[in-house]
């Protein structure tokens, strides 16, 4: 960053290149040659940044719309590939998609598998859901038991699809809230309630 100050801008870049150990260091680095004009220099240090240890999902996140805006789509890919292995989304899921075209289903097998391993579940139902694949998202929600924002999520998006499950989801999400025998639980298993209507005007009965 010294080296910057002082305008040795292409020593800064040589010294970066072949000492800095750390991404989040590679991105500080990178943002401060953007800034001083040198964009050249801050895409080359960050493409070499995510090669590096650490954490690369702010690198990935800040580098890859600079290179889409530079016509350089491969490199917009691989950074934001490497955001989405450490902060899968499906805005993220979408981008990918829209910038592999032809070489989506290349792309989409790895993205996959980054979701299932991850311990957060929530961005693999989104994209199950986006992806229309109904049963794989409802066994997710049935597979995180406990994480009643998701199963939420599943089921209001299910209502039209699996109302048979929304309503057995739903009922067991109900019986739960209730057996705590509090007040506060009670407004929540009126919205498991109001899913559980739905879903069964949803198959015609709604008496």
């Amino acid at each position: 960053q010294t080296l910057v100050e002082l305008n040795r801008v292409a020593d800064a870049a040589t010294h970066a290149l072949k000492n800095l150990m750390l991404a989040e260091d590679a991105l500080k680095l990178a943002e401060q040659l953007r800034e001083a004009n040198h964009l050249d220099e801050a895409l080359r240090l960050g493409e070499k940044g995510l090669k590096l240890g650490g954490y690369k999902a702010a690198l990935g996140s800040w580098l890859a719309p600079i290179e889409e805006a530079q016509g350089r789509t491969k490199q917009a890919i691989e950074a934001w590939r490497a955001t989405f292995r450490e902060a899968p989304s499906l805005e993220i899921w979408q981008t990918l998609q829209r910038l592999s075209g032809k070489g989506w289903n290349r792309v989409k097998p790895e993205l996959l598998t980054v979701l299932k391993q991850g311990w957060n579940k929530q961005p693999l139902a989104e994209i199950l859901l986006h992806e229309q694949e109904w049963d794989a998202a409802l066994q997710v929600a049935d597979q995180e038991t406990y994480d009643y924002r998701l199963i939420a999520l599943v089921a209001d998006a299910l209502i039209p699809h699996r109302p048979e499950w929304v309503i057995r989801a739903s009922i067991k999400q109900f019986d739960g809230l209730v057996a705590k025998t509090q007040s506060k639980y009670y407004v929540h298993a009126a919205e498991w309630l109001r899913r559980v209507k739905a879903a069964y005007t949803q198959l015609k009965q709604p008496d």
